[in-house]
């Protein structure tokens, strides 16, 4: 019986946090992830024609060979080339032509500098 009973001087045992699990959230599955994502309205944030520069993250051929991905402030924006060579890193001028319940669509207008 003394055996499973800790005296009441002596504290327990204490283990330490892991840093990784600190102060951050991040999602712990693509549908947690995506509910996140919805919880936001796009619409009073973003509005259609308006133009933002982004850095290229995945270049038409890596992501669907159609649009580049790129993000803004968390939300995903799939932009369509327009003619302009994008490649992951490029510094891009973009207009919003469509908004999503969780992403923007978009038209490259300019590689910048």
């Amino acid at each position: 019986m003394h055996g499973r009973f800790r005296p009441c001087n002596v504290p327990a045992p204490v283990r330490p946090r892991s840093r990784s699990n600190m102060n951050t959230h991040k999602p712990r599955t693509k549908q947690e992830a995506h509910e996140e994502a919805r919880t936001g309205n796009l619409n009073e944030q973003y509005t259609v024609g308006q133009q933002l520069d982004l850095i290229v993250l995945e270049s038409p051929q890596d992501n669907n060979g159609r649009e580049a991905f790129a993000r803004h402030n968390d939300v995903s924006i799939f932009v369509y080339p327009n003619g302009l060579a994008l490649h992951a890193s490029t510094h891009i001028q973009v207009k919003i032509s469509e908004i999503g319940d969780n992403h923007l669509k978009a038209v490259a207008l300019a590689v910048l500098e």
